[in-house]
């Protein structure tokens, strides 16, 4: 039988989930506690065991180079997190143990995009890599690897209007009615580079544990997907320019960027049909934009009349 700390916990709704949590996750959607959840996060008082002999290697280190391992055997999870933390799910608990002088706020940012993002994999929800914003009602997606300007370019349009509706991790939820983007970690994290975005002194920051800074734009909870940018940063230039996908190019675009880089061929067949349907319902962009554009109002600007154009452009992601 496992033990536990005795914590308390907090409520959240993440990624369409009801979970609870022995931590404060700033940036999260607080909801009232209940007696049911999708995933209970309790930290575990012992060294959670090494993957049982039959488990199955489900993802390995991520392109971006964080490096994790993910173990299923029997419904019984296993994601490792060297030098960091280990969680263990099955069903709907979930424990985790921290290394010894591992920084103690990295666990609740893991389990509310990596490991969470990884549940959902092997049920065959697709998970994208991305942050998205609602602008006049409708959902942006910027989707792309550790470094692509996720943060930084959903933060600039922030700046011009945008809701946030989530940072770095992006679960889409595929109706009859269309397509929705749910809300996730609404804080968005920016590194040095990018912390002029919000120059004003009147958003709410802090500094998180992995020395970023942590802004709380304004946030919604959800809207309909209506693009997906895929950055692409350039060297110089002023200009932006959105080149609309085609084809095969658009599904490819969104494997490319699933949140759990790593997943083996079977985890990855089982979220193909759901990637399709995304593929032949949004307009997939590539975005070709300056690397140093966010930084200034008039590119701020600009990237906020691309976003209102692309949301105005007759949906073009039906076409082969």
């Amino acid at each position: 039988m496992p033990s536990f700390d005795p914590e308390p916990f907090h409520s959240y709704s993440l990624h369409g989930l009801r979970v609870s949590v022995p931590f404060e996750l700033p940036g999260a959607h607080s909801i009232p506690a209940s007696e049911s959840y999708d995933y209970v996060l309790r930290r575990a008082s012992e060294p959670l065991p090494p993957p049982s002999a039959d488990a199955t290697l489900a993802a390995g280190q991520s392109r971006s180079g964080a490096g994790y391992q993910l173990f299923t055997s029997h419904d019984v999870h296993l994601m490792l997190f060297p030098d960091c933390c280990d969680f263990e799910a099955a069903g709907s608990e979930v424990r985790y143990a921290l290394n010894p002088g591992a920084e103690p706020t990295l666990p609740g940012a893991l389990f509310a995009n990596a490991v969470l993002a990884a549940l959902l994999g092997l049920r065959g929800v697709p998970v994208l890599h991305a942050s998205a914003v609602a602008l006049g009602g409708q959902a942006i997606a910027i989707a792309g690897q550790s470094g692509a300007g996720k943060s930084s370019l959903a933060a600039a349009l922030c700046t011009q209007g945008a809701a946030l509706i989530t940072d770095d991790t992006l679960r889409i939820e595929l109706t009859r009615g269309g397509r929705v983007a749910l809300a996730g970690v609404q804080e968005l994290r920016l590194r040095s580079g990018a912390e002029g975005v919000f120059s004003d002194g009147t958003t709410p920051s802090r500094r998180t544990g992995d020395g970023r800074l942590g802004v709380l734009p304004l946030r919604v909870l959800s809207a309909p997907l209506r693009a997906i940018w895929l950055p692409r940063l350039m060297t110089g230039g002023t200009t932006a320019r959105l080149e609309l996908l085609q084809g095969h190019t658009r599904l490819m675009g969104l494997v490319q960027n699933l949140r759990i880089a790593g997943f083996c061929d079977t985890v990855v067949a089982q979220l193909l049909p759901g990637l399709r349907e995304l593929a032949a319902q949004v307009s997939i962009y590539a975005a070709h934009i300056p690397r140093d554009l966010v930084l200034s109002e008039s590119g701020r600007r600009q990237l906020g009349r691309a976003a209102e154009s692309c949301l105005l452009a007759p949906s073009l992601g039906v076409q082969e």
